[in-house]
């Protein structure tokens, strides 16, 4: 499957670029990247030029983009990221991990969605346990498109189980 990776007519162009084997961050003066709502700033698969889940959504597009082993390095004259003043940038210098950020939640049925945002680089496994004292944790699902938000079905035998998510 291909996705359409170009912004739109409207887009005033692309002002930074990061690009590793599995991403491509895109930096610039647009609202949708990768068939998806990315305001100036959004990271694409490199293997289908989707856009991931990850959207920091700054208020202008960042000037430059820097990437080392664990981090994404985002420059510009942007004032804050996100729809909340609590994202506040220190100066015009914002720095993200690009290892999976988990955030759990339980849907309709026996489903776990499970959001990953950036993890360009590593797998993301849910785990389980029947207990949060002296836990034992045991692998159920493994997400090898981190990057992407992902429903895991739980069987009725766990539905009263604690639930993490690692990266690995």
């Amino acid at each position: 499957m291909f996705v359409d990776a170009s912004l739109s007519a409207s887009a005033g162009g692309v002002t930074a670029i990061g690009a590793t084997p599995t991403t491509l961050y895109v930096g610039g003066s647009f609202i949708s990247i990768g068939g998806e709502f990315r305001q100036n700033l959004g990271s694409l698969a490199s293997f289908n030029a989707s856009a991931y889940d990850w959207n920091p959504s700054p208020d202008v597009g960042p000037g430059v983009i820097a990437l080392i082993d664990n981090f994404a390095f985002i420059g510009g004259q942007f004032r804050f990221l996100g729809q909340s003043p609590t994202n506040q940038p220190n100066g015009f210098l914002a720095v993200f991990s690009r290892a999976p950020q988990p955030a759990l939640s339980r849907t309709t049925g026996n489903n776990v969605q499970i959001l990953t945002t950036t993890g360009d680089r590593t797998d993301a496994v849910l785990q389980t346990s029947p207990t949060t004292i002296s836990p034992v944790w045991t692998s159920i699902a493994t997400n090898d498109t981190p990057g992407f938000s992902w429903t895991v079905p739980i069987p009725a035998t766990l539905s009263q189980q604690y639930f993490r998510v690692l990266a690995r």
